[in-house]
């Protein structure tokens, strides 16, 4: 007998199974260079592959009802490799600079959710297959070869319609009835991926995977003490402000310098420069000015990210940000701050990054 509370609230199985296997991602994968991170994903991707493989083989068949429970799993797989990417993507980057990319991929994911006899149409699951190929290659490129770059990303996107053309060889040898008229509309889809995907990176509205910003502030003074860590100086919070631990109001005086302080997650094995881009709103032209941009290398390993620290010298009073970007521009993490003229010492407090 079916439970009237099943009747009552079934309708919103399918989004609360959403956000609980969102938050369940969130909490469990953590790192890309994790074995066990890219276990799971990879378990996903072979259910999926399985899926398409099984529901193609028997499709048209007189016992293909048999056979709708693997649509079923293999839609699982792909809602939960959609979340488990989307996760380890949001981890880098930033809204501001990625809200195309992370839109695209949330409406992928909440579309697996609500388009169910969609997966029944050949080209669409194959496409919906490639597009979280794609992105997984691109994730996990940088920490096969060690660094990031160009040459990188478009490793990655040869090596994922490698391995797709042989997937869809064995799809053809095991489903050639059901692949038949498709084969067309298959390749437009999938080349309109890796262009898409590639123009995307070009205009770097890609995170910057496998990069991640653990903690960035602006700081009067920053200095390494002899046990490794960092001993970062800043104005003392009000008593409601108990939560701060750098500046956001930066008070200059004489000839005061900020320093901004960030940590980046790399893999293990990854070594890359990253550059702190300082910049100035100027009201009148309505944009932000570059006012410097300094690099520095940072290497892959550290759980809590690689430290390092840069100083503007030339800070003067207005609206400013300091932004946490890769060689290419892509942008890990940014944090703003203004800047006020002062004509008395401030009172300070300092802490151990």
């Amino acid at each position: 007998m079916i439970s009237p509370l099943y009747i009552k609230y079934k309708r919103y199985i399918p989004t609360g199974a959403l956000i609980l296997g969102f938050l369940v991602d969130y909490l469990t994968l953590t790192r890309p260079d994790s074995f066990w991170n890219n276990a799971v994903l990879i378990f996903y991707f072979t259910i999926a592959a399985v899926g398409i493989l099984i529901w193609n083989g028997r499709k048209g068949k007189d016992d293909s009802p048999s056979v709708l429970p693997i649509l079923a799993i293999t839609q699982f797989a792909f809602g939960s490799l959609a979340s488990g990417i989307l996760v380890l993507y949001g981890r880098s980057g930033t809204l501001t600079g990625n809200w195309l990319f992370f839109f695209l991929l949330a409406v992928f994911l909440i579309g697996n959710e609500f388009a169910k006899s969609r997966y029944e149409k050949t080209r669409v699951h194959i496409v919906a297959f490639y597009i979280l190929l794609l992105s997984y290659s691109a994730l996990v490129g940088p920490v096969v070869f060690g660094r990031m770059g160009t040459l990188v990303f478009l490793a990655s996107v040869l090596g994922s319609l490698v391995i797709m053309g042989g997937y869809l060889s064995l799809l053809y040898l095991l489903a050639r009835k059901s692949l038949f008229g498709h084969w067309k509309a298959i390749a437009r889809g999938v080349v309109a991926v890796a262009a898409g995907f590639s123009l995307m990176y070009a205009f770097n509205l890609i995170p910057p995977v496998p990069l991640a910003l653990k903690d960035i502030g602006i700081f009067h003074s920053v200095v390494r003490t002899s046990g490794g860590n960092y001993e970062a100086v800043f104005e003392a919070p009000a008593w409601y402000e108990f939560w701060r631990s750098s500046d956001k109001v930066f008070h200059a005086y004489g000839d005061a310098r900020a320093y901004c302080w960030s940590a980046v997650f790399a893999p293990v094995g990854l070594s890359t420069p990253i550059y702190h881009r300082w910049e100035l709103y100027n009201r009148e032209d309505r944009e932000w000015k570059t006012k410097s941009r300094v690099a520095f290398p940072i290497a892959g390993g550290r759980e809590e990210g690689y430290r390092g620290y840069t100083i503007e010298d030339s800070i003067e009073p207005g609206d400013w940000r300091c932004s946490v970007e890769t060689e290419d521009g892509s942008i890990i993490g940014r944090t703003s701050f203004r800047v006020v003229s002062g004509n008395t010492y401030p009172a300070l407090r300092s802490g151990i990054r």
